[in-house]
């Protein structure tokens, strides 16, 4: 799978060469190229100069960093047999470009009007017959999304236009920014990547609100974008965590779905090489320097298999100890007992309405992975926690330092410091419920905590839900 980074939102304020070598800073291996006025302008044909793409090369070329794909908002679906006929031959230049540049995948739209579907559904299967054998021909993967504002705004349904075709070269993009128009406010993201299945290659992540919920967005005149009109529409595309997607849902139904690994097997269901998730923030331009890393150290942790690195301890299994009060923190795993695991509530009933059970066969297996997780490395552990700017390359460097937790904790503790990120920690865990008074470093009763951060290495990956943790 490739992580990319939507540069939209730094092309508006900086050239090519900048905004690459930008993107490598954060660490991105990939850019994910939106329509750039100099390269694939929004519905106007392709430009891409010899200056251009020289500039876009040498950059590429200086910071490793690649192209994963193109996105083209082109009026192939119309809804004027003139503009179908322009968006057809800004295609197959775009085409041509994307060969060139050796980037194996488009990623677009159907970009047609929302009061015109009927006509708007005939231009783009007419677009369709022509451009499909080239796509084709050529080996691309073009990838179709639901739009805000568009002739089809539903997943299920463009899921079905997409997967109408039966080729390897369409794919479908999940864009959870979009997600509340795809199904009409329900934002049941599991739905709708599942029902994707296999057309699912790409998916763009940035937070939103609900646009159906009373006063999330306030539109005037008032009597706009509401149900039977489709005068306008509005949404958002800013952090994880900074409105209301369902992200816990995101990356456990994508594990499901073996998102990362899918198009790197023998048989793949899909041309164009791996599946792409993209980071799609443009909401706040002046925060980017903070949110960018912050969002592929979460992808990059959970493409890793997870904080626990437990085989079999799925997002499902870990989400009904939390709730069961059985974990707590990281140690709690590792005092679970195979009786314990099996009398796990899975949330769920069977046919004769009683609950199911996790079962001894995979308690068994459970408690096994448990025992061997103990065997790895202490970077690897280190990692596991899920403590944000400590990544895998961070984690190797702290282990060759400090090859134990302990011996960390100690040099922490000795760091001379007013306030330490554990002291506030330390006062809702062990001070709340503590009878003893007018406490000093001497007599707390808790010396030995209050004195080593160990406890709060380990404790912060369950409290601090900020952590890029699932």
């Amino acid at each position: 799978m490739k992580i990319a980074f939507d540069v939209d939102v730094l092309a508006k304020q900086m050239p090519i060469r900048d905004y690459v070598r930008k993107v490598a800073d954060w660490g991105y291996k990939y850019i994910e190229q939106s329509p750039h006025p100099r390269i694939n302008p929004f519905y106007k044909h392709p430009l891409f100069s010899k200056e251009c793409e020289e500039e876009y090369r040498k950059a590429l070329k200086e910071t490793g960093v690649e192209i994963s794909s193109f996105i083209v908002v082109y009026r192939w679906s119309g809804p004027a047999e003139e503009q179908r006929q322009h968006a057809v031959a800004n295609w197959k230049r775009m085409i041509q470009i994307a060969v060139d540049m050796g980037v194996p995948v488009i990623n677009t739209e159907f970009s047609g009007d929302p009061n015109q579907q009927e006509l708007c559904n005939g231009m783009f299967f007419r677009s369709m017959e022509e451009l499909l054998p080239i796509i084709e021909r050529e080996g691309l993967r073009v990838e179709i999304q639901s739009h805000p504002y568009d002739f089809c705004e539903l997943n299920d349904e463009t899921c079905d236009i997409v997967k109408s075709f039966r080729s390897k070269n369409l794919g479908y993009v999940y864009s959870a920014s979009h997600g509340f128009f795809y199904d009409q406010g329900k934002g049941d993201v599991r739905h709708m990547m599942k029902y994707a299945g296999d057309e699912l290659t790409h998916v763009l992540l940035a937070d939103t609100w609900n646009q159906t919920k009373d006063c999330r967005y306030i539109l005037n005149p008032p009597w706009l974008n509401q149900r039977g009109r489709a005068d306008a529409t509005i949404h958002q595309h800013t952090a994880m965590g900074e409105g209301e997607v369902d992200f816990d849902g995101i990356f456990e139904t994508l594990r499901e779905m073996d998102f990362v690994n899918k198009q790197m097997k023998p048989d793949a269901p899909k041309a164009g090489g791996d599946n792409i998730i993209c980071v799609s923030y443009f909401g706040f331009p002046e925060k980017m320097d903070r949110q960018a890393p912050e969002a592929l150290e979460r992808l990059l942790h959970w493409a890793s298999r997870g904080a626990l690195d437990i085989d079999g301890m799925g997002e499902e299994i870990v989400s009904r100890l939390v709730e069961s009060g059985r974990v707590a923190d990281v140690a709690d795993y590792y005092s679970l007992s195979e009786d314990e695991l099996a009398a796990l509530d899975m949330g769920r009933v069977n046919k004769e309405g009683e609950p199911i059970r996790l079962g001894h066969t995979v308690a068994k297996k459970l408690v096994a992975a448990i025992e061997a997780s103990k065997g790895r490395p202490f970077a690897r552990m280190l990692f596991g926690l899920g403590i944000r700017h400590v990544g895998k390359t961070t984690a190797e460097l702290l282990a060759d330092a400090f090859p134990s937790l302990e011996a960390l904790a100690a040099f922490l503790a000795s760091i001379p410091a007013l306030d330490t990120p554990w002291d506030k920690v330390f006062q809702h865990t062990y001070c709340a419920a503590c009878s003893a008074e007018n406490c000093d470093e001497e007599n707390c009763p808790h010396q030995a905590e209050r004195n080593s951060p160990a406890w709060f290495l380990a404790q912060e990956v369950a409290d601090d839900g900020n952590d890029p943790l699932w």
